[in-house]
């Protein structure tokens, strides 16, 4: 039983910490604004574009890809955080958001 109880302790503690982080964690992150409309439109085939949001300087560039119907807005969280160090971009896939859209079904 001891053993279950220390568990507990530090289960708690460390989320107490996670917790008192949190606020200053979100003021980092970058502006939901920036996601709200078309970043740069790149040419990804003859008459299509899909919109990327780049950030940071470096190499490597890092993508971000989103899935299942999301956005550039899914990465919010994370890219400014990996832009401090190195380039990072992300995208809208066609058919979302400020990306073209496309008249077949996506496959992998």
């Amino acid at each position: 039983m001891n053993g279950y109880r220390c568990i507990f302790k530090v289960t708690l503690a460390l989320c107490t910490t996670f917790l008192a982080m949190a606020p200053a964690a979100a003021s980092d992150l970058l502006p939901t604004s920036d996601y709200l409309h078309p970043q740069k439109r790149v040419q990804v085939a003859p008459g299509r574009q899909l919109n990327l949001y780049c950030i940071g300087e470096g190499e490597p560039t890092v993508l971000f890809e989103s899935g299942l119907g999301d956005g550039t807005l899914a990465w919010r969280a994370v890219q400014g955080e990996v832009a401090k160090t190195t380039r990072a971009c992300s995208y809208d896939r066609a058919n979302y958001f400020f990306s073209d859209p496309v008249d077949r079904k996506a496959t992998a």
